[in-house]
């Protein structure tokens, strides 16, 4: 039976019932579902802001991070008798020696 067939089912049976005390557990039993599917998309919801937040502390640890290095190399010394293009070929080598 596919499942718009048994909602359909279920809405006539309801209908019909004169029970009172059925009705209220009927009403309390979809105010529950209600309450759990709110739940769920509070859950959601939060779980979403707590990845965007830990997003956003490991973008501000890489800027520190970076901030910190671009003022180690603005508190060092300058390099007298550099030559960076020696300085890369040597690097270069390394990596060849290195793999």
């Amino acid at each position: 039976m596919c499942i718009q067939r048994k909602k359909l089912d279920l809405i006539e049976w309801i209908a019909g019932i004169d029970d009172s005390a059925i009705i209220n557990k009927l009403e309390a039993f979809k105010d529950d579902y209600i309450d759990a599917a709110d739940d769920q998309e509070a859950l959601k919801a939060e779980e979403l802001k707590s990845i965007e937040r830990g997003l956003k502390d490991i973008e501000e640890r890489k800027i520190i991070t970076l901030r910190n290095a671009i003022q180690e190399g603005i508190d060092s010394a300058i390099a007298h008798d550099f030559d960076p293009h020696k300085n890369l070929e040597k690097l270069k080598a390394r990596r060849k020696c290195n793999g």
